[in-house]
């Protein structure tokens, strides 16, 4: 959902920041996985039609 949030920029926070929270505070084992629903919700706003 976070990436999701990020893609349709109704918070002034860019992708990147949420990518380096998620970085800096989760651990490295579950990192990858939330890196890639980042990508994913993004990815999903995107194809969608506005």
């Amino acid at each position: 959902m976070i990436g999701a949030l990020s893609a349709i920029k109704v918070l002034p926070i860019d992708r990147q920041v949420f990518e380096s929270v998620i970085r800096d505070l989760l651990p490295s084992r579950s990192m990858d996985e939330n890196i890639r629903a980042l990508e994913k919700g993004g990815e999903v706003v995107e194809e969608f039609p506005r």
